[in-house]
């Protein structure tokens, strides 16, 4: 990853392995498949607990900056969480990143709601990329160049 993009206080280098995201009982596991990722502390990091700016709570970048996974586990307003989401998109993504994916961790997500087809709508036009919303646990892996859904 280029350095000094984000201090390295808020960043962990993951060769290989698992990443594990948590909070409030939601995580992400993400399988790096033998790749390159680093893991970046958003909320509470990068960005200080001290300001109002909106942020997910961590990125989860490969090293050649070209994959950027935003991740914001959240209770339940999957509004609030877009608007973090899109936020750290436009103050935080690279301009190298080919794509962009984003993944939302819930304590509870309706089959059908609006608010989840808004959300889902406004975060494809931003990355192009369906983004991934799950209760709970949410389990992802890079498999040749794309990032996936195994749960």
């Amino acid at each position: 990853m280029t350095a000094n993009r984000f201090d390295v206080s808020h960043t962990t280098q993951h060769i290989g392995g698992t990443i594990v995201c948590e909070e409030h009982k939601k995580k992400i596991l993400f399988d790096c498949n033998g790749e390159t990722f680093h893991k970046v502390i958003i909320d509470g990091g990068v960005v200080s607990n001290n300001t109002t700016e909106l942020r997910c709570d961590f990125m989860v970048i490969q090293d050649n900056e070209t994959i950027e996974l935003y991740i914001e586990l959240k209770g339940q307003d999957i509004a609030h969480a877009t608007k973090q989401t899109l936020q750290t998109i436009k103050n935080h993504g690279s301009q190298r990143a080919r794509k962009r994916y984003t993944a939302i961790v819930t304590s509870t997500t309706p089959k059908k709601n609006t608010a989840l087809d808004n959300a889902k709508i406004l975060l494809k036009k931003e990355t192009f990329i369906t983004p991934f919303v799950k209760n709970n646990i949410l389990k992802l892996k890079y498999d040749l160049g794309e990032v996936i859904k195994t749960n």
